[in-house]
């Protein structure tokens, strides 16, 4: 297996995609929630935490979260989370989701979050295993590895990105094997 195969190996939509994607199912399925609404901000931000904790393992490699940490963790990471999904104010705009039950509801909100927690996560995966393989080679590795890519899967690479020709294949190579994962998943899911 060639070098590039086994970055390609390591970015493949089941080890990124499909594995963040699974984090967030279970996290959900693994959450016991007793209704679409959560009357009060403390039961909000609670449910919030153990979602956040479930989608990554509670952080603090114990059982159960620290008690003592439900505020730290919410007002730092999954606040981020909830303003990264729901925009500027996307704390209060999703606890007024799940208080009423609109859009969905609390289960819309832990979902929503989720998918962006899947998003953000694969992305980082990729994009660090790209970069970190990429920087240990000069121009003219590049340019080797574009042409054992192009070689490989030409065939189903983007018309654009084709159409763009070698030199910018290999200037953007980084772009196109951060996107590789997502042309992958997408050719298997039109090819089944």
């Amino acid at each position: 297996m060639s070098e590039l195969e086994e970055l390609l190996e390591k970015i493949d939509p089941r080890n990124t995609i499909d594995h963040y994607s699974s984090i967030v199912e279970d996290a959900l399925n693994n959450l016991d929630i007793d209704s679409a609404v959560t009357p009060t901000w403390e039961e909000f931000k609670d449910t919030i935490f153990l979602f956040y904790s479930s989608l990554t393992s509670t952080p603090y490699g114990t059982s159960q979260p620290n008690p003592d940490a439900l505020d730290y963790i919410f007002k730092g990471e999954a606040m981020m989370l909830l303003d990264e999904t729901y925009g500027e104010n996307g704390s209060a705009i999703a606890f007024n989701m799940a208080k009423k039950g609109i859009d969905g509801g609390l289960y819309q909100v832990l979902k929503s979050i989720g998918s962006h927690y899947a998003q953000k996560g694969a992305k980082s995966r990729i994009w660090g295993s790209v970069v970190g393989f990429l920087g240990g080679f000069d121009y003219k590795g590049v340019k080797a590895l574009s042409e054992e890519y192009i070689a490989k899967f030409g065939h189903i690479l983007p018309i654009e990105m084709k159409e763009k020709g070698g030199y910018w294949l290999i200037k953007n190579f980084e772009h196109v094997l951060c996107q590789h994962p997502h042309i992958i998943k997408q050719f298997r899911e039109t090819n089944k």
